[in-house]
């Protein structure tokens, strides 16, 4: 009796597995989709913020963090990587979507009007189901491309950043060395002026002046 009874329940216990467990792993990947969906949005409207048509308008320094901002907000291929992983996430509700239904009917035309047989006519309406686990799947290779999108967009945020900021560093280094050049002249200048006062009067050589003058020139 027992071995009748086990067998059947087994089979039971088998098949609620079958059902079930897909429909867990479909529920994981949603709950994943709405977690990158949050993040992209959250990404596109820190994008959308509108700001000055001129870039640094006004400002008497050129800061670091305004220059990376302003960089990150025009430069277009971050817009394009942004794009790039919209439309992988809108792949995964194609993805996990079931067939769209068929309905469909018929007559029989012979039957109206007879008066053997009754008027026959029929409707009918299918659904395609995939095998247990297949949506599933689908979506996470459509979460996993949407994913990769994300870390290449953040990626080319990174790298453009990262340029930015060593082109602040070039910019700050040549523009410090404008300074010394030309406070050097300066001094040049002056060496060259007073070596040009003493020999006119007479305390200094005539090479003096000849060689301020030259390393003025240099």
């Amino acid at each position: 009796m027992h071995e009748l009874f086990s067998r059947p329940r087994a089979l039971v216990a088998v098949g609620t597995l079958v059902l079930v467990l897909p429909g867990c792993a479909l529920l994981e990947t949603r709950i994943h989709y709405h977690a990158l969906s949050r993040d992209y949005t959250r990404e596109s409207d820190a994008a959308s913020v509108v700001g000055s048509d001129v870039p640094f308008g006004g400002a008497a320094t050129l800061d670091r963090g305004v220059l990376v901002a302003e960089v990150l907000r025009r430069n277009p291929t971050i817009a394009a990587a942004r794009k790039a992983w919209r439309a992988a996430l809108a792949r995964y509700p194609q993805e996990t979507a079931l067939e769209d239904p068929m309905v469909g009917g018929g007559v029989g035309p012979r039957s109206f009007g007879s008066r053997r047989i009754e008027d026959a006519w029929r409707i009918d309406a299918s659904q395609a189901f995939p095998f247990p686990g297949k949506l599933a799947l689908r979506g996470a290779a459509a979460l996993a491309e949407a994913e990769a999108m994300a870390h290449d967009y953040q990626a080319v945020r990174v790298r453009l950043a990262a340029m930015a900021s060593a082109l602040y560093d070039e910019a700050w280094l040549q523009a410090r060395s404008l300074e010394i050049t030309l406070r050097h002249v300066e001094l040049v200048r002056e060496d060259h002026a007073a070596a040009l006062g003493g020999y006119e009067s007479g305390v200094g050589s005539q090479q003096d002046p000849l060689r301020a003058e030259l390393e003025e020139a240099e």
